[in-house]
């Protein structure tokens, strides 16, 4: 059962691309020797093609911290900060609820939108409600593939949610005429991008 997703957003230069590759191969490989491990996955965004999004699945938040903690203390970490310009954004989402597969089941070339909602002091289970009903339509669109959604860095009133689709066509039909909050598309990276190998 998805119990945590932890999710750092990157920007690697194109010198680096080929190093960066590599330093995500060998993250992978230490994590996923972790107890509770679930998932590993990189995601390009859209919208910034220097722009990346490493999403690791965990069982629950005790896991996920076990397998940070052992990649931030190896050598791998140190490569991996290397290749990266400034300073990553890192988040550690507590999952509320979940329906679908991992997102790190999904194929080269499918999609992952995500957002980040803020509810007034006190009223995050309304927000919650609001998710729940969000994907319960969503769920009907065809392409569709999941969704999970819960607070970040243990904030209650801020919640992240992300839906997972097999391709853009599923996701576009997913936006309102209008929105009143930012939606962030990323796409599985394909192995003619990065270094010749899937991930």
């Amino acid at each position: 059962m998805l119990g945590e997703i932890f999710v750092a957003r990157l920007h690697v230069p194109t010198q680096s691309i080929e190093d960066f590759w590599k330093a995500t191969l060998q993250t992978k490989s230490l994590v996923k020797g972790t107890e509770g491990y679930l998932g590993f996955s990189v995601w390009s965004d859209a919208s910034a093609p220097d722009s990346y999004l490493i999403v690791f699945e965990a069982k629950d938040e005790a896991s996920a911290q076990v397998a940070m903690k052992s990649f931030i203390e190896s050598s791998t970490f140190d490569k991996l900060q290397k290749e990266v310009e400034g300073t990553s954004s890192n988040r550690w989402i507590k999952v509320k609820a979940h329906k679908g597969g991992l997102i790190s089941e999904m194929p080269v070339g499918s999609y992952l939108s995500g957002s980040l909602r803020n509810a007034e002091p006190g009223r995050s289970a309304d927000l919650h409600q609001d998710y729940d009903r969000l994907f319960e339509n969503l769920s009907l669109i065809p392409g569709f593939k999941g969704f999970a959604y819960g607070p970040s860095n243990n904030i209650d009133e801020q919640i992240v949610g992300f839906a997972w689709w097999s391709d853009i066509e599923a996701y576009k039909a997913s936006l309102p005429p209008q929105s009143v909050y930012d939606i962030r598309l990323f796409r599985r990276i394909s192995e003619a991008e990065m270094h010749n190998k899937p991930f």
